[in-house]
This record gives C-alpha cells, sequence and structure tokens, in this order.
C-alpha cells in the first residue's frame, strides 16, 4: 500500500513539473497525470475539477498536507500557480523526509538497544520514547502490547498496515521464526542485523533527491 506521503509527493510534483513546462490547464495536468498513473486517487481528483471544484478545494478533500493546500490556494488566488507549486513540492518532500526520518529512528534506536542486551519489552518503549510521529508512536505502543502477550513482533505489526509497511514486517517475522536451534544470542545478532538494515534503507530513502 503506497503511504500518504509517498502519494502527495509522487501528485504534486508531477503537477510541477508539467504545469511549468507546458501551457496546459490545471485539469489537463492532472488527466495526463490520471492516464500514466492507475490511481483511484488521481482520477477522483480529476473527476472533482471536471464538475467545477478548484485544485486546491479537491486536494482538502483528498486530506493532502494543509500546507499544501493552503499554497496551492494562494497560487490559484494569485495567478502565480506555476512558481507556487514548486513551493508545494518543497512542503511535501519535507513531509516525505520527516515520516522516512522518524521510522529510520524507530528501527536504528531498536536495534541499538537490543544489541546493548537491553530486554526486547524495554527497548520498544525507549524506541517509541525517542519518537515523534503520533501514528508511529501507537504502533510501537502496539508492537510493545504484542510481544508482551506472546505475540512475535512481525506478527504484531503485520496487523497494523497503517503503520508498518508490510514488507518489513514480513522480514522482521521471518527473521524471529528462524531456524536458530534455541541459540539466543544467534536469534538477536539476526534481528538486529534486520533491523539495522531496514533503518539503512529508511535513511536512503529519507535522503532521495527530487528535481522539477
Amino acid at each position: 500500500m503506497k503511504r500518504k506521503v509517498d502519494k502527495e509527493l509522487d501528485f504534486i510534483l508531477n503537477f510541477a513539473r508539467e504545469f511549468s513546462t507546458e501551457e496546459k490547464s490545471v485539469l489537463q495536468c492532472v488527466r495526463e497525470y490520471s492516464l500514466r498513473n492507475i490511481d483511484p486517487d488521481s482520477r477522483q481528483i480529476e473527476r472533482d475539477l471536471e464538475a467545477g471544484s478548484t485544485l486546491s478545494e479537491t486536494l482538502a478533500g483528498r486530506n493532502y498536507d494543509r500546507r499544501i493546500v493552503k499554497i496551492i490556494e494562494c497560487g490559484e488566488l494569485s495567478g502565480a500557480l506555476e512558481k507556487l507549486a514548486k513551493e508545494a513540492v518543497d512542503v511535501a518532500v519535507e513531509a516525505r523526509r520527516k515520516e522516512y526520518y522518524e521510522e529510520y529512528i524507530g528501527y536504528h534506536f531498536l536495534g541499538v538497544f537490543l544489541n546493548s542486551g537491553i530486554p526486547i519489552l524495554e527497548a520498544i518503549t525507549l524506541s517509541a520514547r525517542g519518537l515523534d510521529n503520533a501514528n508511529l508512536i501507537r504502533g510501537f505502543r502496539k508492537v510493545h502490547d504484542g510481544v508482551m502477550s506472546g505475540e512475535n513482533m512481525g506478527d504484531t505489526m503485520l496487523r497494523y498496515p497503517e503503520v508498518f509497511e508490510e514488507e518489513d514486517a514480513r522480514r522482521v517475522l521471518e527473521t524471529e521464526t528462524g531456524n536458530y536451534d534455541e541459540n539466543t544470542n544467534r536469534f538477536m545478532i539476526s534481528l538486529v542485523s534486520t533491523l539495522q538494515n531496514i533503518a539503512e534503507e529508511k535513511k536512503a530513502e529519507m535522503n532521495r533527491e527530487y528535481k522539477i
């Protein structure tokens, strides 16, 4: 499932590129994006524009980042949409980086704490304390409760796809359910390695560059 910040950045980035390089209407730019991307959200934006809504109105209706909506609205009212669409891209990039940074911190801290010998429940709690994203904090708390009740971390993560990516959850679960012949040390080394690998991938995504 494509995350919200990725959807918003993809749409705004493509719109800014189309609107700044050719003399096209807002509707034309959105329609071409919809044709290239089989995505219900972009089709709905196209339909709203066809019905007479402004771009800012339809983005607000799709629950886009409020800052992006305000910037687009200012561009529409001032006639400077081409310039301000680029400012909206900067906001979308910042939001995406912040989200991936939070995930990086969560996985990285958890790996560090476990590698330091901190018990898993305490390590999860400490990792959550280092976060600022309310949704991710709730997710870590759910993982804590799941582990406390006897679940694997990966199983709990899979039950909250709005917080954890399925691929990440399955990698954690695969590590947890591997054959370690009751070798606790080898299990922990493998789990720490998986968590740190996921963390580094989040860091790489966080640092991805975007150009209009």
